[in-house]
């Protein structure tokens, strides 16, 4: 996956949660990828499910 689809995925991440993008590549970077991926997809999957759910 390339740099920039991450910073897409990391942006709507950050969106959802008010957090910064940053703060996920800063999260993303110093963890194992694959196993932070995996958590990070999962995440994002709840994100999107809460999203739909609110409105």
């Amino acid at each position: 996956m390339t740099n920039n689809k991450l910073e897409i995925l990391f942006y709507e991440r950050a969106k959802v949660t008010g957090r910064s993008t940053a703060y996920f590549l800063r999260w993303y970077n110093k963890s194992s990828q694959q196993i932070i991926w995996l958590e990070f997809m999962g995440l994002m999957e709840s994100a999107y499910i809460t999203k739909e759910d609110r409105s």
